[in-house]
């Protein structure tokens, strides 16, 4: 971020901060005000075929927005996207974009059937550890094997071999890739030798930014396309179990922000 680039938190910039008020999602009035602003004296043409999409067209984007709320309510996903923020890199893979982890796990409520980017996760994630033969054909298979090979997945497998992945609960989907990740840490030889050779102890863990008067501590993420989410969570709670959104930015191209700045901007309503 470019720090001549600041901005004036008083000026009507185009910068959406949601808090716990407002459950952390926009409501899409924003989004409408811009489009009929776009409009202006070029016609609403545009606008006018936005409010002519189909009824499904719009049933899919409200199961998608509340798919993607459950994601969100459950810390996993946020341990998710910070194991794949820190450490894709020596996994061999680009850095996963909150955008694209959205997309993945919630695509299949419109789609119905399981995004590819998330079966080929898995895939490489198990052929890290000792699944080496772990193919697309037979992806499930040996996601079932893995579960069955970790207590804390009893639950899941027993979804898993039952409904199937593509029908199992958003909790349990994130619950079996969550174990995939941390599996990493404990069964990929060149992943564990990687990181000691690159990485002190400190850097392994997120950590807070800064904590409140009741003790929460707040943690900062940042994606690589900028984008930022802050989360709350309890003093020395080490598996992420405790973490909830309160607060995320949606950066435009044209539209830079001091990272300070807005970090007293998010406090200011916690100390």
């Amino acid at each position: 971020m470019d720090e001549s680039e600041e901005i004036d938190f008083n000026s009507k910039s185009k910068i959406f901060v949601e808090n716990k008020r407002s459950d952390c999602f926009d409501t899409g009035e924003e989004l409408e005000k811009d489009l009929r602003k776009t409009a202006g004296d070029n016609g609403d043409c545009d606008l006018q075929c936005e409010k002519r999409e189909s009824p499904k067209q719009e049933l899919d984007a409200h199961i998608r927005q509340h798919a993607i709320q459950k994601l969100y309510n459950d810390p996993s996903f946020a341990v998710i996207c910070s194991f794949f923020n820190k450490f894709a890199v020596f996994l061999g893979l680009k850095p996963q974009c909150f955008a694209k982890m959205e997309n993945m796990f919630t695509s299949f409520h419109v789609t119905g059937k399981v995004d590819r980017d998330l079966i080929d996760l898995h895939l490489m994630l198990m052929r890290k550890l000792t699944f080496k033969s772990a193919r697309l054909e037979v992806w499930e298979k040996y996601l079932l094997k893995f579960c069955s090979l970790v207590p804390s997945l009893e639950t899941e497998y027993l979804q898993l071999e039952r409904y199937g992945y593509l029908h199992t609960t958003a909790a349990t989907k994130l619950a079996i890739l969550k174990a995939l990740c941390e599996s990493q840490f404990d069964f990929n030889v060149k992943f564990k030798e990687s990181l000691l050779n690159s990485c002190a102890a400190s850097d392994l863990r997120l950590l807070p930014i800064g904590y409140d008067r009741e003790g929460l501590a707040y943690l900062y993420q940042q994606d690589a396309d900028l984008v930022i989410r802050i989360y709350s969570a309890e003093q020395d709670d080490h598996s992420g179990g405790s973490w909830n959104l309160v607060a995320k930015l949606v950066c435009f191209k044209s539209f830079r922000i001091s990272v300070i700045k807005f970090i007293n901007l998010i406090f200011c309503d916690y100390r």
